[in-house]
């Protein structure tokens, strides 16, 4: 799986990980603490995330 080397947005994610974009906001809205988090960055109103976050949240599933 080839990750961009910029911001991924939700959309773009759920294209590489082949779930729907309702899924992605539920591992978004999972707390904290939850091995299922997945780790993300809000700026503005858009959610986005890191490439090397990914690739790791990724590696422990």
């Amino acid at each position: 799986m080839q990750l961009p080397d910029r911001l991924i947005t939700v959309k773009e994610l759920s294209k590489i990980l082949n779930i729907s974009d309702r899924k992605v906001r539920d591992l978004i809205a999972r707390p904290k603490a939850s091995k299922d988090y997945l780790p993300n960055h809000r700026i503005g109103y858009k959610v986005v995330f890191y490439p090397d976050e990914i690739k790791e949240w990724l590696s422990q599933r």
